[in-house]
């Protein structure tokens, strides 16, 4: 038997269930037709695994394959290279829809991140407002203080001058039950609690110390 005849008989034999074959001859023609490629009987014999005379033979077949197996003499494009298309292609949308997936994610971790700045921006700018009011509050304290330092200095020093029991007569009256040596004793001990210096971050309580200064020197120049 030559070489190859074997596979050839094994090829064109009759399966023992004709119901079979057709089955295979119909998946094989729905396989072809959803290519949208004409097709050729070879092809179909491909498809199921036997030769074309067979599938000629077989007139149950040959009507079942009708005219969708006479294919144009000149195939437009080969079988095998529309295969392997229509493989890249279904690859190819496959990516697509990975990739609309994946900008859908991103706009939507997009919005968040707008949203996240926006309520940052918010937040500083209640914080700054606060902190503008809490300087505003701050310095206005600081004003009524200084304004009422110099309240009470002024009142003290009109006190001095009307020679009062605070001002610079009641020092001179008590002044006199003292040697002078004590005075300046006590001077330079008061000096050392009350020197203007020791004042300098507040205006109002330096000027305070430095007329009170002025009038113990009085006392001891006296």
């Amino acid at each position: 038997m030559p070489e190859g005849f074997s596979d050839l008989r094994r090829r064109g034999r009759r399966p023992a269930d004709a119901a079979q074959r057709k089955a295979k001859v119909l998946e094989a023609l729905r396989g072809l037709e959803s290519t949208g490629v004409p097709f050729s009987m070879q092809d179909v014999a491909d498809r199921v695994g036997v030769s074309r005379a067979t599938l000629y033979r077989d007139a149950t077949l040959r009507e079942l394959i009708g005219a969708k197996g006479d294919g144009p003499p000149v195939r437009p494009v080969d079988f095998k290279i529309h295969e392997k298309l229509r493989g890249e292609v279904e690859a190819l949308r496959s990516e697509s829809r990975e990739l609309r997936r994946n900008l859908k994610d991103a706009e939507k971790e997009r919005k968040a991140l707008q949203e996240r700045i926006a309520t940052l921006q918010s937040e500083n700018s209640e914080r700054m407002y606060a902190q503008r009011a809490a300087e505003a509050l701050t310095d206005g304290v600081e004003n009524v203080r200084q304004e009422a330092y110099g309240k009470g200095f002024q009142a003290g020093m009109a006190s001095a001058s009307r020679g009062g029991r605070g001002g610079a007569g009641g020092l001179m009256v008590a002044a006199t039950r003292f040697p002078k040596a004590t005075l300046a004793t006590a001077r330079r001990t008061l000096a050392k609690a009350i020197h203007p210096d020791l004042f300098a971050d507040d205006p109002a309580a330096h000027l305070l110390a430095n007329e009170i200064l002025k009038q113990l020197n009085s006392l001891t120049d006296m």
